[in-house]
């Protein structure tokens, strides 16, 4: 991926066993579908390196969300939390 933002990512496992994965994302710029859909693909990336599937899946960002980013990330199972201020 090219990209000059910032992300981070984090992999855990809860009190129940159950995966989950944290991408933050720091922009400044809105987050379209283009950035929704490199989200999605380095899922794909990283659920292949650990060779399983995550139960949960969060993205914090703290730039302007596109609706259509927001639709396709709900469709995938991601819960979104942003804190724009």
């Amino acid at each position: 991926m090219n990209s000059r933002k910032k992300i981070a990512i984090f992999s855990g496992v809860d009190q129940k066993s159950f995966y989950h994965l944290m991408i933050r994302s720091e922009q400044t710029s809105r987050f379209i579908r283009k950035n929704a859909d490199e989200i999605v693909h380095l899922y794909g990336l990283i659920s292949l390196h650990v060779n399983h599937q995550y139960k949960y899946k969060h993205l914090m960002i703290q730039a302007p969300l596109c609706s259509k980013a927001a639709s396709l990330l709900h469709e995938k199972g991601w819960k979104i939390y942003n804190d724009v201020v």
